[in-house]
């Protein structure tokens, strides 16, 4: 139902939210602000909604890493703005 998929995106979501969370804290320690909204995020470890979650935070740093100077060349040559 059209219910169930909005919950298990909203899982999906919140476990790549938790994760990401998680990673800067363990890269860069105290330096990372406490936000209360994201550690009461607990879930079941073996969750599908965590998994995936987890994985797609994972294909989002590699892709990250591949790609920076990529994307940073990208931006330096289209200059954008608030206005554009």
């Amino acid at each position: 139902s059209e219910n169930q998929v909005a919950e298990e995106t909203e899982l999906v979501f919140r476990s790549y939210a938790l994760y990401r969370y998680q990673q800067e804290v363990q890269e860069r320690g105290e330096e990372v602000p406490v936000d209360p909204e994201i550690t009461e995020l607990e879930q079941e470890p073996d969750s599908t909604g965590r998994q995936v979650g987890m994985r797609l935070a994972i294909i989002g740093d590699d892709i990250n890493q591949r790609y920076d100077a990529e994307f940073r060349e990208m931006l330096k040559s289209l200059q954008p703005t608030k206005d554009n």
